[in-house]
Order: C-alpha cells, then structure tokens, then sequence
C-alpha cells in the first residue's frame, strides 16, 4: 500500500511448496526506461514464519524454509512524470525458483489510479503478466501465473499529480539513448 508519505509498504505471503526453499535476491538499482537506473531504498524489514530476510542497501534478500511473510518499506517507487505520477516496483523479482502463482494488491491514497500493468522482462522487450485491473474500490490486483526463475516482473500505476510526495532517484546509463 502506499502510505501518504510516498512510501510503500509491501507485505509478501510467501508458500513453498513442502521441502523447498525460496530464495529471493532483488537488487535495489532497476533498470528503466529511457538509459536509466532507478534505485530504491528497502527498510523496516520482518518476517514471521519460515522465513529470514535482510537488506543491505544493495539488495533485499529472501530465504524461505516454510510459509512465511516478510514486510518492508520501499522508497523511490514514485516519480513525478508530466502531469501524473508513475509508481514502480519490481514486485516479483529476482527468485531463484519459478513461482506457480504470483498475486498483487496496490491502495493508494487516491481512488483513481489509472493505466495499472504488470510486465515481465526489461524496458523495451516486455510481455504483459496474466493480468492487471482496477477494481470499483480503486484497488488495483494483479497476477502472473507461472512466472519463471529470475524473471522481473514490475508493476506500474499512474496517479494524479501529487498524490504523494515523490522519491524516485535515476541516473543514466552512459550511452546512445535506448528506445524510450
């Protein structure tokens, strides 16, 4: 959910299935459209069940043994583009397993975010997730089934203009500009 503030407070239920174990490493720069890096900051990280996980500033690790949850907060998922924001988060990212079932929910403090997508792969070579709607509450959910291991899978929502604080941080990758 993300809070007034502009942070976004995640809460993963993580379900292995009997004898495995899930491990997670998403690292904190992203790519982005345009030649760009975003970098997110991860903390307030903890867990309950089976589970352990830590960031480091570089990295949010996840190491599941059992049904767990792990919480945390992200900084540097919103960015103020034109006359709207864009949230972004690589919500179901860097596992080292292939998921079955992946399912997202996203509140804000609007009721009218517009244009919600989940996508799988890097900027500009991108396939669309299984599904991503707006419900009458303004609640967005999405869902990718059978996401494989290590794919980035990244969730982005358009708000209105201020409705939080933006914290997105970029720099740009030396180069000829990429196709966005």
């Amino acid at each position: 959910n993300l809070a007034d503030d502009g942070t976004l407070n995640v809460t993963e239920t993580i379900a292995p299935a009997k004898d495995q174990v899930l491990q997670r490493r998403l690292l904190l720069d992203v790519a982005a459209e345009g030649n760009r890096i975003q970098h997110f900051e991860v903390d307030k990280v903890a867990t309950t069940g089976d589970a352990e996980a830590i960031s480091d500033g570089k990295a949010l690790t996840v190491v599941a043994h059992g049904p767990a949850t792990v919480a945390y907060a992200v900084r540097g998922a919103v960015a103020d583009i034109g006359d709207r924001q864009q949230v972004s988060w690589p919500f179901a990212s860097g596992w080292g397993s292939g998921l079955q079932n992946v399912t997202a929910s996203f509140a804000s403090p609007t009721t009218k975010p517009d244009s919600p997508e989940c996508a799988l792969g890097a900027p500009g070579a991108q396939t669309r997730c299984t599904a991503a709607q707006i419900d009458h509450t303004g609640v967005i959910r999405v869902q990718q089934d059978e996401l494989p291991p290590e794919a980035i899978a990244t969730f982005t929502v358009m708000l209105p203009s201020g409705t939080v604080p933006a914290s997105a941080v970029f720099t740009t990758i030396p180069g000829p500009p990429g196709p966005f």
